[in-house]
């Protein structure tokens, strides 16, 4: 079973996320802006399998991916519970975030780099509309 991350280290850490399957100019502005609101990018992977291994390995607070294949979500939950997952669509104009203990993904528009950071720790505007599981 996968372990979380303690009360002390989530207070004092920033708060930690992992890319995946992104195209790579994407996955460099991503990182770049979540870097300057202050979370750490611990790893990037592109397979699904490593991206999974990855993520039960580091525990992130989030897990941000590009379109992915059927599936590769509810791996994640699986590998990491605690971890929001991002899936940035390849049209890039809207995002999915499937926050901890929610069963159905928000949809919402795609945020401008600087609002990315919030968007994943739960400052972003909450209104979107709920798409059904997949």
């Amino acid at each position: 079973m996968a372990q979380t991350r303690t009360v002390v280290q989530a207070t004092n850490d920033p708060p930690r996320v992992l890319l995946g399957a992104l195209d790579p100019i994407l996955r460099v502005g991503i990182a770049r802006a979540l870097m300057e609101g202050g979370a750490a990018v611990v790893d990037h992977a592109t397979e699904p399998d490593a991206l999974v291994a990855r993520a039960a390995e580091s525990l992130p607070d989030a897990v941000v991916v590009g379109p992915t294949p059927s599936g590769l979500c509810a791996r994640l939950r699986l590998a990491a519970p605690a971890a929001t997952v991002v899936v940035w669509r390849g049209d890039e104009e809207v995002i999915e975030v499937l926050t901890p203990g929610t069963s159905a993904p928000r949809v919402v528009p795609a945020p401008a780099a600087e609002r990315l950071h919030g968007e994943l720790f739960g400052r972003g505007n909450d209104e979107g509309e709920i798409c059904p599981a997949t």
